[in-house]
């Protein structure tokens, strides 16, 4: 399940959001703890906070309803501004975040929380991840802990992690007994990363793509361009 990255064309279209549905209707994928996650999503980075409220709010009208920021990214105020501008439900729409690693303590995480919840301007999170494992710093499990308290009292409707590999993971498991919803990798053709991905649906977790059409060649990879011109599609 990918999600992609964002363009600074689509960015500064100035697209009015009426909230209809125009090119595709996007599936939806059940996750462990009981929300449900569309299958291709709005990633946001590098975009500034003007250009992803443009952003989310031309891809509301092409039919996106999950969208994907950071801490680290500088523009949850632009992702939520385009969510609460797209004329859309706020319940119809997935938002997904990540917060960095000095917030890696089950306080931390909730603290993380809180700030992104007043830069988004939203009301809640649907899906809160932790960046990076950094297992350097080695606190990856508390912060998780964090994470599974948040999930218990209803702040965030499903809870995972970004770039973690199966070590990682089976010290999650090890230490708490539980599994996250989502473990989003980088992932591609080029990259298929088939003992994560394979870890990740033993376990039950959705592995989720970061960036899958930004590897270097790929969109002019002969194999792709052939079947894109097969289904009269773009290689993207």
């Amino acid at each position: 399940m990918p999600t992609g990255q964002g363009s600074s064309s689509e960015a500064r279209d100035r697209v009015p959001c009426t909230g209809s549905l125009t090119d595709m209707s996007i599936p939806t994928v059940p996750l462990l703890h009981g929300a449900s996650i569309p299958v291709i999503g709005l990633g946001t980075y590098p975009l500034n906070n003007d250009e992803a409220a443009a952003a989310v709010r031309a891809a509301v009208e092409r039919g996106y309803r999950h969208f994907d920021t950071a801490e680290n990214y500088r523009n949850e105020r632009g992702v939520g501004q385009g969510v609460r501008d797209c004329g859309v439900p706020r319940d119809e729409l997935f938002v997904t975040t990540k917060f960095n690693r000095e917030w890696h303590s089950v306080d931390g995480a909730r603290k993380a929380w809180q700030a992104s919840v007043e830069r988004l301007g939203l009301d809640h999170i649907d899906l809160l991840l932790i960046h990076w494992p950094n297992p350097d710093q080695g606190t990856y499990v508390d912060a998780f802990r964090g994470l599974l308290e948040l999930l218990a009292d209803g702040s965030v409707r499903a809870i995972g992690t970004s770039n973690f590999k199966p070590s990682h993971m089976a010290r999650l498991v090890s230490e708490t007994g539980e599994v996250p919803d989502v473990n989003q990798i980088q992932l591609s053709p080029y990259t298929p990363r088939t003992a994560s991905v394979e870890d990740n649906r033993r376990q039950g977790i959705v592995t989720e793509s970061w960036s899958p059409i930004k590897a270097e060649g790929l969109l002019h990879d002969p194999v792709v361009t052939r079947i894109a011109e097969d289904l009269g599609r773009t290689a993207a």
